[in-house]
Formats: C-alpha cells, sequence, structure tokens
C-alpha cells in the first residue's frame, strides 16, 4: 500500500468511514499513520480480580459464571448483570461483578464457562468488585492479541469512528513496511542517537515497551525541529541572495502629525526603524 493512496483502499474503509475521515483531515494512508495518539492504556499487566484497587483503570481477566438480565426501576431499561470469577487460582475464587445498561444485544456476547478479558475502572468497597460497562473481548479473539498484554494507544475520534477501527486501520497500514523513506543520513542518525523513521512510525503506535515509545517520540520531535531549522535556514539564505521586497515611501513626520495623540519617545524611536526598513528595499521580517 502506497503513502499516498486514498484511505478508501484501506479493507474495512467505506465510502461513509472515508468521508468522516477526511472531516477529520485524513485522506492518505499517510495522514492516517501521521494521526498520533493522544494517549496510551498500559495493559502489559494482567491484575488478578482479587488484587483490583478500588478507582484505578486495570486489565483483568475471570470465568463468566452467571449471566443476569433484570429490569431497572427506569422504563425499558434493561441491565445487565455478569458474574466473573477469578480463572488463575483454584484456591481464591474471587469475584467481580460487572454491569452494562440498557445493552441487550450483548446478552448473548458471554458464554458461561469462557474467559474473558475485562478494562475499566473497577469498584471495591466492602469486599465486593464490581466494573460497569467496561471493554471486553473473549481470551480466544483476534482482539486478545491487540489489547491485551499490551500498551494501547488512544486516538483523537470523530463521530462513528472507533478507537479499534482506527488502531485496526494502522494495524494493516503498519504490518507490511509502510514506506517511509529514511532521508536523514546515517552518521546523523548515530551521532544523534534516534531510531530510524520506520521504527518510530510503528512504535508511536503500537510500543511493545516504554523505552520504545520513548525512542520514537524523540526521533518524531528531532525531525519537527530539524525540518523547522532547514526552513529558516532557506529562508535567510534566500534574503541574503540579493533578492529586493518592495520600496515604500513614506514621511514619518507627516504620519504623526495625523495621529489624534503624541507619540513617546519610544513609540518614536520604533516608528522611525519601521519607516527605515520600509524605504530600504530590503526584505524585512516584521
Amino acid at each position: 500500500m502506497d503513502l499516498n493512496d486514498s484511505v478508501a483502499a484501506i479493507r474495512g474503509i467505506g465510502p461513509k468511514k472515508a468521508q468522516r475521515l477526511n472531516g477529520m483531515g485524513i485522506c492518505t494512508v499517510e495522514d492516517l499513520l501521521n494521526h498520533f495518539p493522544r494517549g496510551y492504556q498500559d495493559r502489559r499487566e494482567i491484575i488478578r480480580i482479587s488484587d483490583l484497587q478500588n478507582g484505578t483503570p486495570a486489565l483483568t481477566s475471570g470465568v463468566v459464571s452467571m449471566v443476569v438480565k433484570e429490569s431497572s426501576k427506569y422504563k425499558k431499561q434493561q441491565v445487565l448483570r455478569i458474574l466473573v470469577e477469578d480463572s488463575t487460582s483454584e484456591v481464591d475464587k474471587a469475584t467481580m461483578e460487572v454491569v452494562f445498561f440498557h445493552v441487550n444485544y450483548l446478552e448473548n456476547h458471554f458464554k458461561k464457562g469462557e474467559v474473558y478479558f475485562f478494562y475499566g475502572t473497577p469498584k471495591v468497597e466492602w469486599g465486593k468488585r464490581q466494573m460497569v460497562f467496561p471493554e471486553f473481548f473473549a481470551a480466544d479473539s483476534p482482539q486478545a492479541s491487540m489489547q491485551a498484554r499490551t500498551i494501547l494507544p488512544i486516538y483523537p475520534l470523530t463521530y462513528g469512528i472507533s478507537q479499534a477501527e482506527l488502531r485496526k486501520w494502522i494495524h494493516a497500514c503498519l504490518l507490511p513496511p509502510c514506506g517511509f523513506e529514511e532521508y536523514l543520513p546515517e552518521h546523523v542518525l548515530k551521532d544523534s542517537r534516534l531510531c530510524s523513521l520506520e521504527y518510530a512510525m510503528h512504535n508511536i503506535h503500537f510500543p511493545a515497551e516504554k523505552e520504545h515509545l520513548k525512542a520514537a517520540k524523540y526521533r518524531l520531535i528531532f525531525d519537527e525541529l530539524y525540518l523547522l531549522q532547514l526552513g529558516l535556514m532557506l529562508m535567510s539564505r534566500h534574503n541574503k541572495a540579493g533578492l529586493s521586497g518592495l520600496l515604500m515611501k513614506g514621511d514619518s513626520k507627516h504620519f504623526e502629525d495625523k495621529l489624534p495623540f503624541r507619540l513617546t519617545d519610544a513609540q518614536r524611536r520604533i516608528m522611525m526603524k519601521i519607516f527605515e526598513d520600509m524605504t530600504s528595499g530590503k526584505r524585512m521580517n516584521r
């Protein structure tokens, strides 16, 4: 897949999804890969149910032992309660209640005896543990390989685009070499201790370790400042090439006499410098 290809060429992106991405300024594969995460969730460690801490987001796993659907006190609203047991210990069978509101379609997603992962913020009080509307996926599902035991990127979104979709599309673009050509000489990479651009693009999205993410950020920040410095140098060289600016004619005294107030000495000095620049015929950066 070429970096200049439209995002519509990515499998799973239809006309409506492409239009929504275009509204975010994402039109090409390169735009998508340059849509960097706004944050990350560290899911490398799976916390046992018995070790969950109140108010601390965590990834945990367990076996579904009970699924109960009940009506709430509000009309037409159903509550789905799932009892999950710790699947890592035969001795300490700690349990956790998972609660979903008004989501009838989820009832058939959970099977008794199956292992699931849950990510959310637990509420732990008086020995009872509860997660309300957590992210979940079966332990044997394809999602488990991407969302468990990893550092997960969190992207800026728009209506109609989910985190899971963005992760899937970006991951698909990164599976083969994504086509970013290395433009820095080898000696610059070595002297500045920089990773390759290909490595940086992969690890800014899906870092295996925090050190990999740090190296990717360092390279991309270096690139931004390096290109800015090059641009300023080119502007300076262009200005020194003898190219003249527009020659302005004006009389500072005539201008000052038209003002409805009296200039201070400092204001008068600045005005004189501006008029000198405007009548010099040289380019200026004011």
